[in-house]
């Protein structure tokens, strides 16, 4: 069975191309990845061709792009952007062998619908408060608790979670259930938290436990006319 998309979602997939034994997890994809050597010759050499597994072990594919040309991505990269989203706890003891370290870690959380220049800037502009940036993302259920629109989120959360992925800035991803960050905060004991320049600092959820234990609250100015919202209006009214 050919897939007709690069959707990896409960496979195991199996990687000539990769190193050996190397096995990452993510709450979309869990790789497996067996054996070395070079990929069979295919319609667009520098790609390779992925076997994939069902977890459940019912059903299997050979798993490539329908168009090659189109796919920006060697399947490695895609594989070590995704390895990016981390579960709860499994974050909580990555970042607390960071601060050992000696890293700084900063925190901001947000939706991340249709993603825009907005947002590239100030994940950036976070990044740069210190070592290590980790992008809280509302799921589904979470972005429809906000009463933003009956049909918001306009991208589901799996493939939100993969786009921000995607920015050099951002090293960690996780995704939350409820309406605020405020258990995930307590959780993950952040250094710096970050959010919008349209939150007035005593406002943001969290800042208690971060300065509780030295930590910062920062705000980022937005960049202006420049929002998810403005965007949605802008297509609708074409």
């Amino acid at each position: 069975m050919l897939a007709s998309s690069w959707d990896l979602t409960g496979f195991e997939i199996y990687s000539p191309r990769l190193a050996s034994g190397r096995h990452l997890r993510s709450p979309f994809i869990e790789l497996a990845v067996m054996g070395s050597g070079r990929a069979p010759d295919s319609e667009k050499p520098d790609r390779q061709q992925v076997w994939g597994r069902s977890q459940q072990g019912n059903s299997q594919a050979l798993i490539q792009p329908l168009h090659p040309p189109m796919m920006l991505l060697s399947t490695e990269e895609r594989i070590l952007m995704l390895s990016k989203v981390k579960q709860r706890q499994e974050l909580a003891s990555l970042l607390q062998a960071h601060r050992q370290a000696g890293k700084r870690i900063v925190f901001t959380n947000g939706c991340f619908d249709l993603m825009h220049i907005g947002h590239t800037r100030y994940l950036q502009a976070a990044k740069d408060l210190g070592d290590l940036l980790v992008v809280a993302i509302n799921s589904d259920e979470s972005v429809k608790s906000l009463n933003k629109g009956p049909d918001r989120p306009i991208v589901p959360a799996a493939q939100r979670a993969e786009v921000v992925a995607a920015l050099s800035s951002v090293d960690y991803i996780i995704l939350f259930n409820e309406p605020d960050p405020q258990s995930l905060i307590a959780t993950l004991q952040p250094d710096i938290l970050v959010k919008g320049g349209d939150w007035a600092v005593e406002q943001i959820i969290g800042r208690e436990i971060v300065e509780a234990r030295g930590g910062v609250v920062h705000t980022i100015p937005l960049v202006p006319g420049v929002s998810t919202t403005t965007l949605i209006q802008r297509i609708r009214s074409t």
